[in-house]
Order: structure tokens, then sequence, then C-alpha cells
């Protein structure tokens, strides 16, 4: 497997060479695993405070978003990775099922026939 390490430090609180040691031990754990580093992303001098100001951390969302990955934010500095949902026939049924049964319970207290 190819992996991406994403490091970031902030001039106020670390030095840049913060950013070596974040992908040494990154780099380690991969390869301990047997998988290949196929890029690494970094931010120097750049605070954690908002997603928005790491351009090399949007940079990682977008190439993960170009693959299908789910990357949805969470506030201004989280990004969660959710691999690719696929639904078959059987997840498919079952979610309409259960929101049938929840426009009806809802139209039911609501007074609305159905």
């Amino acid at each position: 497997m190819r992996a991406g390490i994403y490091a970031r430090y902030s001039s106020d609180n670390q030095e840049e060479r913060s950013i070596d040691d974040q992908v040494r031990i990154c780099r380690e754990f991969i390869e301990r695993r047997g998988d290949m580093v196929a890029d690494v992303f970094a931010d120097y001098e750049i605070s954690g405070a908002s997603l928005k100001l790491r351009p090399q951390a949007l940079r990682l969302v977008d190439e993960l978003r170009a693959e299908k990955m789910l990357c949805p934010t969470a506030g201004d500095n989280v990004v969660r990775l959710l691999p690719p949902l696929i639904i078959g026939e059987e997840e498919m049924s079952y979610a309409i099922t259960a929101i049938d049964r929840a426009c009806t319970r809802l139209a039911t207290k609501q007074g609305v026939a159905s």
C-alpha cells in the first residue's frame, strides 16, 4: 500500500526539525507495515487553528477526494477520513425501508394521512 504523510509545525511552539521528526516516525511506522511512502505533505510555521491556512493539508484532502475518499471537515481544523462508501442492494433496501418507517412515524405524529 502507498501512504501519504502530513506534518505541520507552529512557529510559536515548535521548531522546523519537528517536521523531520514527525515524518521519520510516520515513515518508520509505514515501512514496518511493509508499505511505501508515496508523498509527504508539510506545512511550515502554520498554526493548526484553521485548515484553510494549511495549503499542504488542503492539497492532501484534494488528493484523497480525487480517489473517492470521504473527507468531511469537522470544524475549522479537523478532517475525518472515511473509506469510500459502497452500498449494495441489500443495504439500499434496508435504508429505503428505514426511511419509509421514519417518515410514516413522523406523518402519524403530525396527523398527516398516509
